[in-house]
């Protein structure tokens, strides 16, 4: 587990998670984030596997970065297990193009961020998607 910087006592920043496995796209999202006074841990969830940490588990409030730059089968299942596990955190997705028709599954109830992420646009979807409504209610709306 990687703990990033703590934010300022008082501050209204949610903690994040980066879920995902440790490549090359989850570094410079933990940077990002760290960089904008973000408390972040990385983690991962694979095949329906919990994170047993009670450091490391998304409480409600949390919100979950996860970044499909890189899209495969095994990626699509891990999205999908840490639904499955997390289904009232709000999600920020990272695609590299925005092609929703083809994700159109995944994207039910999440924040979509196109790849490349800045700092500004993380840090903006991050605030927008801990101050929506709670997603499950909102999926069923729709």
């Amino acid at each position: 587990m990687a703990s990033g910087v703590s934010p300022s006592p008082g501050s209204d920043l949610p903690r994040v998670i980066v879920q995902g496995s440790k490549d090359g796209s989850r570094g410079p999202i933990v940077d990002l984030l760290e960089s904008s006074g973000f408390e972040v841990i990385e983690c991962s969830c694979h095949d329906g596997e919990q994170v047993h940490d009670d450091e490391r588990v998304p409480r409600r409030e949390d919100v979950i970065v996860f970044s499909f730059r890189e899209v495969s089968a095994q990626r699509r299942q891990d999205f999908l297990a840490m639904r499955r596990c997390h289904p009232r955190n709000p999600v920020v997705m990272e695609l590299l193009r925005p092609r929703t028709f083809r994700y159109m599954d995944l994207l039910r109830g999440t924040h979509i961020l196109v790849a490349p992420a800045s700092r500004e646009t993380l840090h903006e979807a991050v605030l927008a998607a801990s101050t929506a409504p709670d997603p499950v209610i909102e999926t069923l709306r729709s």
